[in-house]
């Protein structure tokens, strides 16, 4: 990310429970970047992202990237249960923090990444209390052989703000502005 952007995430705790440890960086006023990656200092494999995947987790190694997205909403139980979205609505809270998150039951990616795991904050918004880096996500691009199939459940979950382009290999594109122009992270 450092190399990308050129400002290093600073730590934001881990992930109790899910075998994870995070990095964040704020990228507007209700939007933040979060390096996920898994815990040293814990015994549980990943649950979650598919970073229980051996396969995965060698390929992050040898090239990181972005290989998910989270979007926020104010009624994920409803949305949930009135679309059929393949994900189980669990709280979670660390610290002055708490929110309810949604998992899929076998921690994978959805659509390769391409559709969104939600969360709905119960407190205030994480990003509001980060530094303000002076970076700001400028759109967020997905990339999938079945592109009109993932816009279309983006679409009636109400979430229009990520275009999907036709591509052979499933991947996400983040174009941010920083403070040096405008970056790619991919």
């Amino acid at each position: 990310v450092k190399n990308v952007l050129g400002s290093e995430p600073y730590d934001g705790g881990r992930h109790l429970g899910q075998g994870t440890h995070n990095k964040i960086m704020r990228l507007g006023d209700d939007v933040y970047l979060e390096v996920i990656a898994p815990d040293p200092n814990s015994d549980i494999k990943p649950k979650w992202f598919s970073l229980a995947d051996e396969v995965m987790l060698e390929s992050l190694k040898k090239s990181p990237r972005l290989i998910a997205y989270i979007a926020q909403t104010d009624e994920l139980v409803s949305l949930l249960e009135t679309t059929k979205y393949p994900l189980e609505a669990k709280p979670a809270q660390r610290d002055a923090l708490r929110w309810y998150f949604g998992f899929t039951p076998d921690g994978k990616l959805l659509a390769d990444g391409l559709l969104p795991h939600l969360i709905q904050w119960e407190s205030d918004h994480p990003a509001w209390t980060m530094k303000d880096t002076g970076y700001t996500l400028v759109r967020l691009q997905g990339f999938h052989p079945e592109p009109a199939g993932i816009q279309q459940t983006l679409q009636g979950l109400g979430f229009s703000d990520i275009t999907v382009q036709y591509s052979e290999t499933p991947h996400l594109k983040a174009v941010i502005k920083t403070l040096d122009g405008l970056r790619i992270l991919e």
